[in-house]
C-alpha cells in the first residue's frame, strides 16, 4: 500500500488524489493501479474511497452523499430512519437537492436525490459530526 494513503481523508476527490501522487513520475498509471489493487474504490467519475485499510477509519456513507451531487442534504426515508421515525432499515441514502431528481448506483452503495424548490432546501439541516468530518442532514423537525 503506497503510504501517502495514510495521510488522506477515507473520501476524496480526483484532484485531492493527483496533488498526493504528484511525487510518481506517472500519477495517472500509479491511480490506475491503485483502482485494480483495490486501494481506492472510484464511487464516480472524479470521486474516490480509500479501499479497506487496517487501521485507518471506513469512508462514511452519508458524507459520500453529499459529495456525489450537490448541493444536497441527507433526506426523506434515510434520515427518518436515522432519526428512529420509522422501524425499517433504509440502505439507499435519500437526499433532497435545488438540483434536478437523479439516482446513483456506486460500487459503494445506491444514492438518491429528490429535487426540492431552493426556498425549501435553505432551512431545516444541520451539520452532523462524525469522526473529525461532518455532512448535512434534514433535522428531525423537518
Amino acid at each position: 500500500m503506497d503510504n501517502i494513503l495514510q495521510i488522506l481523508t477515507p473520501e476524496l476527490d480526483y484532484q485531492a488524489l493527483f496533488a498526493a501522487l504528484h511525487g510518481y513520475k506517472a500519477p495517472k498509471q500509479r491511480i490506475n493501479l491503485l483502482l485494480k489493487k483495490g486501494e481506492i474504490i472510484r464511487v464516480k467519475k472524479g470521486l474516490y474511497v480509500l479501499g479497506n485499510i487496517p487501521g485507518r477509519p471506513q469512508y462514511s456513507p452519508e458524507i459520500l452523499a453529499n459529495l456525489v451531487y450537490g448541493p444536497s442534504y441527507i433526506s426523506l426515508q434515510y434520515a427518518m430512519a436515522h432519526y428512529q421515525f420509522i422501524p425499517e432499515k433504509v440502505t439507499v441514502l435519500t437526499s433532497v437537492t435545488t438540483q434536478r431528481t437523479r439516482n446513483f448506483t456506486t460500487p459503494v452503495g445506491r444514492f438518491t436525490y429528490q429535487h426540492i424548490p431552493a426556498e425549501l432546501y435553505r432551512e431545516g439541516f444541520s451539520r452532523v459530526a462524525v469522526g473529525g468530518r461532518s455532512f448535512l442532514m434534514a433535522s428531525k423537525e423537518k
